[in-house]
């Protein structure tokens, strides 16, 4: 058996790391400045040196959400540091992939020594089951808190109650119901103006000038409270949200408020917000620009979608009429430096690919299951994007924390009292980074709904088969805006090269039932 290795600690850098979370409960949980003043006295005790002490107001209970700890880690790797003092070993991680992260770094003699002041630790093979054991109770106990939270929201979300910031124009009783407060009527217009064709920039312009704000909550750990104003992101969350019409969607369920709260005030009827909805799809940012009404009204399939093959330009739309009086949709490459010899081709070239490729659809048992394991091989794919996707919002939600810390800390305190410009615009700066917060953390919730759903999308093999037979047919027989509507479930791209031939990109399913086809004009599959 190898002998224990002695080291001594007395000539070792350590790194205080000290950290408390929102999730703490208050006074059950030292504070960070009792951590480092307990931490300090047992390195005084033991004759430790504390070359850093860091601080951090993070939870531990999910990975990569603590850049100053995650900093810790890569200044020991580097070698400025020999070992960390912490308060118990729950401050370092409530997770299993950090814990393990910590584990294997003290086990490759990275971190050559951990000290707790309420905890004794010893650097053998019972000090690191020890260990092991403190870090999944203290998993269990986050997870336990989770679970206790999502459990409550759950219960009362059937009852017309939501956690979470309130909706604009309305605010929560002291039963948690939601009622209107002063903002009500100025949301209101904003609906009216969205109705009358009104940009959101306009919108959001009439919010501003008329005062339209609101005031953060004075909790345990924001002691001052803020005033949030609306932002650019502030119209496209209202208008999309059917709350406002009386369902409310949070933690994967809804509730209709209007059947379950009896004085529920709704600020839009369902048919004005479907008429919203049909605004927003047909001009999706929101904006309004110079062109006549009439441009306005006319709609163009695939916009946006179809590019050129030889210079990789986006083809416009546009209508004109053969010598014939023949009217006819057209795409047309504008680029002064392409080398296309057609600029244009005709709509109906396109649609008649699509049509012929969908006619090609056959089924059998095998392309099914070809299909399936396809699919749920996308599913994984799209899983890491989703997840990809949510460590970068939770790098923008700690880097705005980050910001909000400073302007909170060290530029307001320092700012004298008569420069009222100066404080107005650091705290209208502030106003707009809670409001940005708050955003990325509804975006979180819809990502984390996104990945528990990720492997559903594989479809029954009767399902399968009742799509591919009516498909053609239904989009030959549709109107111009359906065409364009299947068109996008089916493909993802399309290129016109300098023979006016269509190359598709297609999307799953369709992409793998393609696979082995032929045609003489177009291609089947791009990667």
């Amino acid at each position: 058996m190898a002998r224990k290795k002695e080291i001594d600690v007395t000539k070792l850098n350590y790194i205080l790391y000290a950290r408390k979370s929102t999730e703490d409960k208050g006074s059950q949980e030292h504070s960070i400045d009792d951590q480092i003043k307990d931490c300090k006295a047992l390195a005084k005790r033991e004759g430790l040196h504390i070359r850093k002490i860091v601080r951090e107001e993070k939870s531990a209970k999910a990975p990569n959400n603590r850049p100053a700890f995650n900093e810790m880690l890569e200044e020991i790797k580097a070698g400025r540091y020999d070992g960390i003092i912490a308060w118990h070993p729950d401050r370092l991680s409530r997770n299993s992939l950090e814990a393990g992260i910590i584990m294997d770094l003290f086990d490759k003699e990275i971190i050559k020594d951990m000290k707790f002041p309420f905890c004794r630790f010893e650097n053998d093979s019972s000090g690191k089951l020890m260990l092991n054991i403190l870090f999944a109770l203290a998993k269990q106990y986050s997870e336990h808190i989770a679970e206790g939270v999502l459990r409550a929201n759950d219960n009362r979300l059937p009852e017309g109650k939501s956690s979470g910031a309130p909706k604009w124009g309305y605010n929560r009783n002291l039963n948690g119901f939601y009622e209107p407060d002063d903002n009500f009527d100025l949301v209101r217009k904003g609906w009216e103006m969205k109705l009358d064709g009104k940009g959101n920039k306009e919108i959001l312009k009439f919010w501003l000038q008329s005062g339209m704000e609101k005031k953060t909550k004075i909790t345990r750990k924001n002691k001052k409270q803020r005033i949030i104003k609306p932002n650019i992101n502030t119209p496209t969350k209202v208008f999309e949200d059917s709350f406002y019409y009386g369902v409310l969607v949070q933690a994967e369920q809804e509730v209709d408020l209007r059947l379950v709260v009896n004085d529920f005030k709704p600020m839009v009827t369902e048919e004005e917000y479907n008429q919203v909805q049909a605004i927003i799809a047909a001009n999706p940012h929101g904006k309004t620009g110079k062109t006549s009404k009439k441009n306005r009204a006319t709609f163009y399939p695939l916009r946006s979608m179809v590019r050129c093959g030889v210079c990789g330009s986006v083809m416009y739309p546009g209508a004109s009429k053969s010598r014939n009086g023949e009217r006819y949709l057209y795409y047309r490459c504008d680029n002064k430096h392409c080398a296309r010899e057609a600029r244009s081709v005709r709509a109906k070239v396109i649609f008649d690919e699509i049509y012929r490729a969908l006619d090609s659809l056959s089924f059998s048992e095998r392309e099914y299951k070809i299909y399936s394991k396809r699919i749920e091989k996308l599913s994984d794919e799209e899983l890491i994007r989703l997840r990809t996707e949510r460590r970068s919002l939770q790098g923008r939600h700690s880097n705005i924390s980050a910001n909000i810390s400073r302007i909170t800390n060290e530029v307001l305190p320092n700012l004298q009292e008569s420069n009222k410009k100066a404080r107005e615009i650091e705290q209208n700066k502030l106003a707009g980074l809670e409001t940005d917060l708050v955003e990325i953390e509804e975006r979180l919730k819809v990502l984390d709904d996104k990945i528990d759903r990720a492997k559903e999308v594989i479809v029954s093999k009767d399902e399968f088969l009742n799509l591919l037979k009516s498909l053609p047919q239904q989009m030959r027989n549709s109107s111009v805006a359906e065409k364009d509507a299947i068109a996008r479930i089916c493909i993802l791209n399309l290129k016109i090269d300098n023979e006016k031939r269509p190359h598709f990109l297609w999307k799953e399913p369709f992409a793998t039932l393609l696979e082995g086809k032929e045609f003489t004009v177009g291609a089947r599959y791009e990667t």
